[in-house]
């Protein structure tokens, strides 16, 4: 090797990428992997810039494969080196899972054409990954394939990805089949086998966020394991058929996959086929896994749809309900509002910015455009950024977190068009009809029966009223709290009983228990011993949720943290839970269970709301949006006039 001794050779200087506004100007890198003959031989290579125009023009000569692998945690402590012409070899460090992917890709007598995003963009210089990272659309969808780098050296990995292939042959083989006689086959085989699948789809690659731009934009796409390599069309479809065989056969439902196993073959089946607003891409890919709090966001940006607020359903729009005449009233005033078009959905990629900057600017345009209501969604979903980040508003959802596991009726129905709502930089001005302040609150339930029951029953009785007559000893008492807890399981308020447990038969039972069901449960367990393993179910369902009563006689429960003086507001365009669940009413049609909100009083001068030279009207009282609550009484709505609450 030309140069001086190894231990003296420079590290490589990056050649700075000229940006450009022209996309077939756009320059990119890509490395020239140089032949060797053994696995262990130096890793060499050139780098070279070239244009997408260039691509276009020649694509035999400047073709290249994109590398889709997993960085994972692991140290730049090896040595790739970098041939240049007519200077001095010089070298990069890489990681030890790009040595390997690089040695396993590389040829013999041929050069290899390759872009890995850890070699071709320079890490250390955020300008140019500003510039990179919004072009990573053009750079898959130009690769002449993209390979999915899934490891090497376990056995277990190569027969799960071997009968995954040998399941499409057979069913390719034989289409005369039926499915269930398919799919009774496939749940013998995952009885028998499930543990290599789900050993398959637990490797870090599954979970990658990056993976959902990767795969999607590709022309042609294989997993490589080892020396082998998979289509990825034949391992999807074969996937797909593991996923119709837990279905449900003989009106029977079979899981056989863990909850970690599911949600990779859910992901794997959106590949291909999704594109959409980023807060539907947010909400239906959660859980996938990123290392920058930033990617969360820029991840997403390749399979984004040109969005206009008003046609999605928790994503960048909603749909316009119009059921009443206030409800046209209201929108015919939002279009005479809204003269002009608003400006477009764009996320300018920064990495110098704060990610929680990033998370607040993108809630502040759907506020503003008519999409409070999908944003209370996701608020209540994935939590405040408020929560752990102190000083940040509030009213932000926290998507770097996984949300919330959807009730029965699906969070992600959806929500009404509102009247956009005023955004001041991080406060929002939100009009609301105060329903009371909370008096008493229950939390942290007795695990004896008799004592859980003794305890529910103190709650009903201290809020519920008719004609101003506490109905303590009614039965209409009874079916209101069986009724608030009915509707805090339809709305994700209470945690449904996982079907993990012991008594699964229990679980789908509570789950699916009518209000009067769990009143009977509660109330009239102890003449009725059969109950007790329900009363343990319904237990687990308020765990971690808490009940209260109000200065206005309701009776509510909430999943979150709330505390006396906490005020519930009706707030207009609030809509974080489902509306199917407050549409049934309770005793006669006498107490209706419905959705408000938690707000807490802060006290906040304009400097405080976030930015040094803010011109934010100063406020004398705020608030601190809490959370989604449900109550139930007679008190539709306070009579007071609706009034600004300044949420921060």
């Amino acid at each position: 090797m030309a140069g001086t001794p190894d231990g003296e050779k420079p590290t490589y200087q990056y050649q700075p990428i000229v940006p450009s506004e022209s996309l077939r100007d756009h320059s990119l890198r890509v490395i020239v992997l140089l032949p060797a003959d053994g696995r262990d031989a130096p890793l060499r290579c050139e780098l070279e810039h070239i244009t997408i125009g260039s691509i276009l023009e020649d694509y035999g000569e400047k073709a290249y494969n994109a590398i889709s692998y997993t960085w994972g945690d692991e140290k730049f402590s090896e040595k790739l080196y970098t041939i240049q012409s007519g200077e001095e070899d010089t070298y990069l460090l890489i990681s030890p899972s790009v040595s390997r992917i690089l040695r396993g890709l590389r040829g013999q007598d041929a050069r290899v054409r390759l872009w890995v995003d850890a070699i071709c963009v320079n890490q250390a210089n955020l300008a140019e990954k500003n510039d990179q990272v919004p072009r990573m659309d053009s750079i898959y969808r130009l690769a002449s394939q993209t390979l999915v780098w899934l490891g090497e050296g376990d056995h277990t990995i190569s027969l799960a990805l071997s009968l995954v292939l040998k399941i499409v042959e057979l069913q390719l083989q034989q289409p005369e089949q039926s499915s269930l006689g398919m799919g009774m086959a496939l749940q013998q085989v995952l009885r028998v086998r499930s543990d290599v699948f789900e050993k398959l789809l637990q490797l870090p690659w599954f979970h990658r966020r990056w993976i959902l731009q990767e795969i999607s934009l590709a022309q042609e796409c294989h997993m490589l394991y080892g020396e082998t390599a998979y289509s990825w069309t034949v391992v999807r479809k074969g996937f797909e058929l593991l996923q119709q065989a837990q279905g449900d056969w003989l009106g029977m439902q079979t899981r056989l996959f863990d909850n970690k196993a599911e949600t990779a073959i859910r992901t794997m089946l959106s590949l291909n086929r999704y594109s959409g607003h980023i807060l539907d891409l947010l909400w239906d890919f959660h859980h996938a896994a990123c290392k920058e709090k930033h990617d969360k966001i820029y991840a997403l940006l390749g399979l984004l749809k040109d969005a206009a607020p008003g046609d999605s359903e928790v994503g960048a729009s909603v749909t316009v309900d119009i059921d009443s005449d206030e409800a046209l009233a209201s929108f015919a005033a939002l279009a005479l509002e809204q003269k002009t078009q608003p400006e477009p959905f764009a996320v300018v990629v920064d990495y110098q910015r704060s990610w929680q900057e990033i998370f607040t600017e993108i809630a502040a345009y759907f506020v503003a455009t008519g999409s409070f209501a999908a944003i209370t969604r996701h608020l209540y979903a994935f939590g405040s950024l408020a929560e752990g980040n102190p000083g940040q508003p509030s009213w932000v959802p926290d998507w770097s977190r996984e949300r919330r596991v959807e009730p029965k009726g699906g969070l992600s129905k959806t929500v009404p068009w509102v009247k956009a709502v005023e955004v001041e930089h991080t406060i929002v001005h939100l009009i609301g009809h105060k329903l009371g302040e909370v008096e008493h609150v229950w939390q942290d339930f007795p695990a004896e029966a008799s004592e859980f029951r003794a305890c529910i029953a103190s709650i009903a009785a201290g809020g519920v009223e008719e004609n101003g007559v506490e109905i303590s000893d009614t039965p209409a008492r009874k079916v209101a709290t069986g009724k608030l807890i009915r509707t805090g399981l339809d709305t994700a308020v209470l945690e449904p009983i996982n079907d993990t447990t012991s008594n699964i038969t229990e679980a789908y039972i509570v789950n699916d228990l009518a209000a009067t069901g769990i009143s009977k449960v509660l109330f009239d367990g102890e003449q009725n011993r059969s109950h007790d393993g329900l009363l343990t179910g319904i237990q687990r369902c308020l765990k971690s949720a808490a009940f209260f009563s109000t200065s206005e006689s309701e009776v509510g429960v909430t999943g979150t943290k709330i505390q006396q003086g906490d005020v519930i507001v009706d707030i207009e365009g609030y809509h974080a839970l489902p509306d199917g669940a407050f549409k049934q009413q309770v005793g006669g049609g006498t107490h209706k269970s419905r959705q408000a909100a938690i707000l807490r009083r802060i006290k906040v001068t304009s400097k405080e709301c976030g930015k040094p030279d803010c011109q934010c009207r100063s406020t004398a009282e705020s608030y601190q949006l809490i959370g989604p609550c449900v109550v139930v009484g007679d008190n539709a709505r306070s009579s007071e006039p609706g009034r600004e609450y300044s949420i921060l």
